[in-house]
């Protein structure tokens, strides 16, 4: 993935060495293009293979084509590739502006608690991820920090812009999501079919098994999850409709019978 932009932190350990600039024991580095009319500097990210049970976050800036990540992986390998100018600015060192005359790789190694990076993308990829993704435990928001009157609050906000739920148990029955709307899953497991980066925004096609699906916070929290009534009726709607028919037929008539009514 070619990028005008990298920033990392959280790392361990980094392996090489650029232009007499040694990159062992830092924690946070960014690479950047430099301002330059003959060559542009960029940084392509190698693919990331990240073992079973590992956590990661995507989300969209205010700025386009800049996306945040965070890998919650201890111990994954990520290596970046430079070229062309580029300014490289290390932890506890000044920034520099470096010429690459040919590709290098810097190999960085995440630390204990993850990693996260915010890059920026000269153009938005068609498939930036490997498609049919497994996942488990997805969740839709984000975790807003702030300080109001010397204490530290922190509040749970959907990320959700706009969206469609399909029922497959319901014979594919669509239910649109809000603008905002919470959408919680006690569990979920899965596969991801679909993930798009765009300008501003990140577009999801998730396919799974959901279960304890809630929309709303506090005492406004209700179930999505569809009744046994709405499976029965989705999957034999005819057959329920007569049976039901004929059970209330069967009310009626035995009431009347104690009634001594003839039916």
């Amino acid at each position: 993935m070619p990028m005008t932009a990298l920033g990392i932190s959280g790392v361990h350990e980094a392996r090489g060495a650029v232009n007499s600039l040694s990159l062992t024991d830092l924690t946070a580095l960014r690479i950047s293009s430099a301002p330059d009319a003959g060559r542009t500097g960029t940084a392509t990210l190698a693919p990331i293979a990240l073992p079973a049970g590992a956590a990661l976050g995507v989300h969209s800036t205010d700025l386009p084509r800049e996306y945040e990540l965070s890998i919650q992986a201890p111990g994954a390998e990520l290596r970046a590739d430079v070229a062309g100018r580029l300014t490289l600015d290390v932890a506890g060192s000044p920034p520099r502006q470096v010429d690459f005359a040919v590709p290098e790789p810097i190999a960085l190694r995440a630390g204990r608690e993850g990693v996260d990076m915010d890059v920026t993308l000269p153009a938005v990829p068609a498939k930036p991820f490997v498609p049919q993704l497994s996942a488990r435990d997805l969740s839709l928001f984000r975790i807003d920090e702030f300080n109001e009157g010397g204490r530290m609050l922190v509040r749970r906000v959907s990320t959700i812009i706009s969206g469609t739920l399909f029922f497959e148990s319901l014979g594919d029955r669509g239910r649109r999501i809000r603008p905002g709307e919470a959408l919680e899953f006690e569990r979920s497991s899965g596969e991801i079919r679909e993930l798009r980066l765009g300008d501003r925004e990140i577009r999801v096609r998730y396919h799974g098994r959901v279960r304890g699906m809630s929309t709303g916070s506090g005492e406004g929290r209700r179930s999505l999850m569809p009744t046994y009534l709405e499976w029965l009726r989705a999957r034999h709607g005819l057959t329920l409709l007569w049976g039901s028919a004929l059970y209330a037929f069967g009310l009626v008539a035995a009431g009347l019978r104690w009634w001594g009514i003839r039916v």
